[in-house]
C-alpha cells in the first residue's frame, strides 16, 4: 500500500462569506499530505481489485485537532453526501491528528501537519512575522511523519526517541 496516490481529489472545507457556509473545495495536487491542524479535509481513493471493473473506494476525513465544530461536523456530513452520491459503496474512516490510520498514510509519501489554518472565513492565515518553527521528523514503518513542535512543550514534555529527528529553524 505505500505510495499510494489518491485518485480522487482531496478536498478541504472552506467558508463562503456570502452563503455565510462551508463548502468542499479541491485541495491542490502539490499539497496532498500537507494538512492545517485547524482544519478538517476530505479524501477519496479508489481503486480496482484484481481484474474486475468494479470500482472501491476507501473515504477518509481527517480532523485537526485544532479543527472547529462546525468543521469537522460538515467533514462527517460532506463524506456521508459523497459516499450517497457513490451509491454507497465506499467505506468510510475518521482520522484523527497524530491518530492516523496506517493506510491514511500509505496514500502520500510524506505526512505533514501545520499550525493554523487553510485561508477561511474564519482563520484568515497571514505571515505576520516569521517565527523559529520546530519541525519534529518520525518514521513510522515506512511513512516519515513530519509535525510542527511548539519548542518549548516539546523540550520540556516529549523527549525525543532514539529513532526521531528534530529540525530547528531560526
Amino acid at each position: 500500500m505505500t505510495g499510494r496516490t489518491p485518485t480522487w481529489p482531496c478536498l478541504a472545507l472552506t467558508w463562503t462569506d456570502k452563503s455565510k457556509k462551508f463548502k468542499v473545495t479541491d485541495w491542490p495536487k502539490e499539497d496532498y499530505g500537507k494538512f492545517y491542524d485547524g482544519d478538517s479535509y476530505i479524501i477519496l481513493y479508489t481503486y480496482k481489485k484484481g481484474d474486475s471493473d468494479d470500482l472501491k473506494y476507501d473515504l477518509h476525513f481527517w480532523i485537526g485537532k485544532h479543527s472547529s465544530q462546525d468543521e469537522y461536523g460538515t467533514a462527517a456530513y460532506k463524506t456521508v453526501e459523497l459516499d450517497t452520491f457513490l451509491d454507497d459503496k465506499a467505506v468510510q474512516h475518521r482520522e484523527c491528528q497524530d491518530h492516523e490510520s496506517d493506510r491514511f498514510k500509505s496514500y502520500f509519501p510524506t505526512l505533514s501537519t501545520m499550525s493554523g489554518g487553510a485561508e477561511t472565513g474564519f482563520r484568515h492565515v497571514e505571515p505576520v512575522e516569521y517565527k523559529p518553527r520546530l519541525l519534529h521528523f518520525a518514521k513510522e514503518k515506512r511513512h516519515v511523519c513530519v509535525r510542527e513542535d511548539r519548542m518549548m512543550e516539546l523540550l520540556s514534555d516529549d523527549p525525543l526517541d532514539d529513532d526521531d529527528e528534530s529540525v530547528g529553524e531560526l
